[in-house]
């Protein structure tokens, strides 16, 4: 678990298929991450297990969105797979809303990167 990114404290939450990581100012998000990762259909042309338990990083800032990719994303990036790590991670900072259809692809797309790794 990742206890603390970019000076901040983080929780996790555990469902069927992900875990999210986040912290408490992003606990309903995460909440909602949660469901939606879990209710995934399956990828196409792969069995409804794969992905199989992913982890979920909601990086609160920039930063911390730096510190679990190792800075080496570009900024514009919305979110990042680590498929060695079958962990996903998305910004919740500078008003990002994962909750939006933009925020659900990209949601979807990294899901699909652990899917197909």
């Amino acid at each position: 678990m990742t206890d603390s990114l970019a000076g901040e404290p983080y929780r996790r939450i555990s469902g069927e298929r992900a875990y999210i990581d986040f912290t408490a100012e992003d606990s309903l998000v995460a909440a909602a991450v949660l469901g939606f990762l879990d209710g995934q259909a399956a990828l196409p042309g792969l069995p409804d297990s794969v992905p199989g338990t992913v982890r979920a990083v909601l990086a609160h800032s920039l930063e911390a969105f730096d510190e679990v990719t190792g800075s080496v994303v570009p900024e514009w990036s919305g979110g990042v797979a680590i498929p060695r790590l079958s962990t996903l991670v998305v910004t919740t900072a500078k008003g990002s809303r994962l909750l939006d259809l933009e925020g659900r692809r990209t949601l979807r797309h990294e899901w699909a990167h652990l899917g197909l790794a």
